[in-house]
């Protein structure tokens, strides 16, 4: 009698262990399926991060072209000037297509866009990418290069592939303070009618570049060239 006592009580317990096991594989699986769910989104996640990085590089090495040019002067305009650059040499192109045009603007002109491409080094791919180059006159052009890489170029970072993440100067603007005509031996010769400029260079931040700069021009065939930059 006792015997089918604890048959009867056995088969009475044996279904309640069953589902507790059951609910205990239950719970195991949510969680199990939880944590992959949530791995494969970190995943996705992660991935998409990635691409997005990888949209704003690029594979291929960047190319600089030419937008714009005054071919009978050999000034040039990259595509990857400033909106600040683009609009003095516009104006550059309206003053040199002018008949009997003001050297003195042209002086000055040529001034404030040396000066806004040299000190304008966010744009710039390499330390050899030197800006205003085609405004320096050619006998002193590889010193200045030269001179320009061991100083304020040294330490900019390649940008090839567009992936640069250094901070470095943006000219928004630049003041001619003083304009004069100065008497200057160049080559052996005197030009009496070479320019002394002085002008200011604005930054979008202040980086503790040069703000105020001097520049000497002089006349080589009808051109207005730089001598002399300090």
């Amino acid at each position: 009698m006792k015997k089918e006592v604890i048959k009867k009580a056995k088969k009475v317990i044996r279904p309640k262990n069953d589902s507790k096991l059951d609910k205990k594989d239950k719970i195991a699986r949510i969680i199990i399926l939880s944590v992959v769910i949530i791995a494969s989104l970190v995943l996705a996640c992660l991935i998409g991060v990635g691409y997005i990085k990888s949209k704003k590089t690029t594979n291929e090495p960047q190319e600089v072209k030419i937008d714009d040019a005054i071919d009978s002067y050999g000034y040039e305009l990259k595509e990857n000037a400033t909106t600040y650059y683009k609009e003095l040499f516009n104006k550059l192109k309206i003053l040199l297509d002018t008949e009997d045009f003001s050297e003195e603007e042209y002086a000055k002109l040529i001034s404030q866009m040396f000066a806004t491409d040299f000190y304008n080094l966010d744009d710039k791919l390499t330390n050899s990418d030197i800006g205003g180059i085609n405004f320096i006159a050619e006998d002193v052009r590889v010193n200045f290069k030269l001179a320009a890489q061991n100083s304020m170029y040294n330490g900019i970072e390649n940008n090839i592939y567009g992936d640069r993440e250094q901070k470095l100067p943006k000219v928004s603007k630049t003041t001619i303070n003083s304009i004069e005509q100065v008497s200057y031996k160049y080559k052996g010769n005197v030009d009496s009618n070479a320019y002394h400029v002085n002008l200011t260079v604005e930054y979008e931040e202040d980086l503790g570049y040069p703000k105020t700069i001097n520049i000497t021009l002089v006349h080589i065939d009808k051109k207005l060239e730089i001598t002399k930059v300090w």
